[in-house]
């Protein structure tokens, strides 16, 4: 409590990092406005399984086949703005489920991240003609295995149909 950052970048990466190192992941929560400006003042970051998801009037549950991942969990941060600084004002650390082991850590959401790095030597190869799950591999036999990698292998498949699509052009089937 009372651990105060410079922006919600740095309170969310705070906290993010704290969430990998217990062995969660987490989301944002929705902005807390000061009345009548477009000022922030009030951040949360949830568990990403707090709560429970609402449901639209159209939608029936029957019609909705995702599975439910949510544990209606309470962990959570509140970060307050004032003067640009966000101070952390509420923390709670308790969950109602058991955490990710640390084998599994590194395919959790929210500490997945593609770097740039990365991302130029998944495009160079995969334009010399490289196929995106050797690319992978290679990746991961440089990093010393794929948890360290920081990155899923249908994420750099994503990356690389994100590469693709980007060239085509509209109407250019």
């Amino acid at each position: 409590m009372g651990v105060t950052v410079d922006s919600e970048d740095a309170a969310y990466d705070m906290y993010k990092a704290y969430a990998h190192g217990i062995g969660f992941s987490v989301r944002r929560g929705k902005n807390r406005y000061v009345s009548g400006t477009k000022d922030i003042r009030c951040k949360d970051f949830y568990y990403s399984k707090e709560g429970f998801k609402e449901f639209e009037d159209g939608i029936n549950m029957k019609q909705y086949n995702k599975l439910e991942t949510r544990t209606g969990c309470s962990a959570m941060i509140r970060f307050t703005v004032q003067d640009n600084h966000w101070t952390i004002t509420r923390f709670i650390s308790e969950h109602n489920h058991e955490l990710a082991t640390p084998s599994k850590r590194h395919l959790l959401r929210s500490s997945r991240s593609l770097s740039t790095a990365k991302a130029d030597v998944i495009s160079s190869m995969v334009s010399a003609g490289i196929r995106p799950t050797d690319v992978y591999s290679y990746l991961s036999k440089e990093a010393c295995g794929y948890e360290n990698i920081g990155f899923t292998k249908r994420d750099c498949y994503n990356y690389v149909n994100k590469q693709k699509m980007m060239v085509i052009e509209a109407r250019d089937g």
